[in-house]
């Protein structure tokens, strides 16, 4: 593979949004994480989250990485619902 070649893949859509994310919420109980975010990104473009503490980046991105379920909303990665990731269980394990 040389620079600027994609690598091969076999599942989702190539010709589509690297990401699209849809009216996404997360909420814990009464308090809201974030609200109603859409997006899309683009293959190949740079992309990030700039806004203050507090404001819902990190939860954001821990939702989109199947980390977190989201409340309400769609997204999907190359055309892959991440609703349809099995759920990961991820733990950290210590030396002892």
């Amino acid at each position: 593979m040389s620079v600027g070649e994609e690598a091969p893949t076999t599942d989702g859509d190539h010709t589509g949004p690297a990401l699209s994310v849809v009216h996404l919420s997360k909420r814990f109980g009464a308090r809201t994480a974030f609200d109603d975010v859409s997006f899309e990104v683009r293959r190949g473009e740079v992309f990030g989250f700039l806004g203050p503490n507090g404001a819902g980046k990190t939860t954001t991105v821990r939702t989109l990485s199947t980390l977190i379920a989201p409340t309400s909303g769609t997204a999907t990665v190359a055309g892959i619902s991440l609703t349809w990731v099995p759920q990961i269980s991820v733990r950290l394990v210590t030396e002892k």
